[in-house]
């Protein structure tokens, strides 16, 4: 086979290969999620008063929606949960906060989290068929709640909202 001839086969392959990578691509899009943002822990040390802001802004108040927390942590975070306090602060100004408890293992230690290497990737559903009543902008801000500080080997924190699926 001569040096041409594997250059068009190369690119014949190459165009393929980046085609399906377009497609997976867009197929990765989700519909559903009107909210997703990330923080990343300074120094993998997350204090107490080290609050950590998502803000967004909801316009349908007849829709329900799924609220998930992400985490990213290594293999060398000590503990098989992850306690945390959510504030919420409504459009109106009024507010809640709620402690969450987060699995982050099974009782044998195998963590729950998906990932290569040393780092994990939780995503916990955290409220379902949650009703958002306001319109306007939303803040929630997550404290860490567990009983060191500062809290060790989390890397993000993060927040997803995603609207509920109708059901046909």
């Amino acid at each position: 086979m001569t040096i041409n001839k594997r250059k068009i086969l190369f690119l014949a392959f190459g165009q393929k290969l980046l085609l399906v990578f377009f497609v997976m691509l867009l197929g990765s899009c989700n519909e559903q999620r009107i909210y997703e943002g990330n923080q990343s822990i300074e120094n993998q040390e997350w204090f107490y008063e080290q609050a950590m802001p998502f803000q967004t802004e909801i316009l349908d108040t007849s829709q329900r929606y799924n609220l998930f927390l992400n985490v990213r942590h290594n293999h060398d975070y000590s503990y098989s949960n992850l306690w945390l306090k959510i504030k919420t602060v409504f459009p109106d100004g009024s507010s809640t906060i709620v402690p969450v408890n987060i699995p982050m293992s099974d009782p044998e230690g195998k963590w729950y989290g998906k990932g290569l290497g040393s780092v994990l990737s939780n995503q916990i559903m955290i409220q379902k068929n949650a009703f958002l009543d306001q319109v306007g902008q939303y803040q929630f801000m997550i404290e860490q709640d567990m009983r060191v500080n500062p809290l060790t080997d989390v890397l993000d924190i993060g927040l997803r909202i995603e609207k509920m699926e109708e059901i046909k």
